[in-house]
């Protein structure tokens, strides 16, 4: 069981990311692309989101409609709230998975602790 438990470490050991430079194993993983995604795609999502106010709002303005009128103001405002909130977590979700492919195909994505260096898995 010992023996069997070594050569797990082992073949742990190689497959971990070693510093191109100094060869040094205390590696970490830098996320700019997919943190500047997921920001980006938030804010535009939100944007895209409450320009659907209007139909937002209508729909929400039409269910209150039962209530009078503050049930249509309230409707209205909680219609758009919604569009907003959808959109943004929708554009949060497709910019964070765009930029973790930038992150993996074309940003050195990867910093060693030791020498500073970042790099790229290969």
């Amino acid at each position: 069981m010992e023996n069997n438990q070594a050569e797990n470490n082992i073949s742990n050991a190689s497959n971990r990311l070693k510093c191109p430079s100094c060869n040094s194993l205390n590696i970490e993983e830098i996320h700019y692309g997919k943190v500047m995604g997921r920001n980006v795609g938030t804010m535009v999502g939100g944007v895209t989101g409450v320009t659907g106010v209007l139909s937002g709002a209508e729909i929400g303005a039409g269910v209150g409609a039962i209530a009078g009128p503050a049930g249509i103001a309230l409707g209205g405002l909680m219609g758009a709230l919604f569009g907003g909130i959808v959109g943004a977590a929708a554009g949060r979700t497709i910019g964070e998975n765009i930029g973790e492919v930038v992150d993996d195909n074309f940003l050195d994505n990867l910093h060693c602790l030791k020498c500073d260096h970042t790099f790229r898995k290969e």
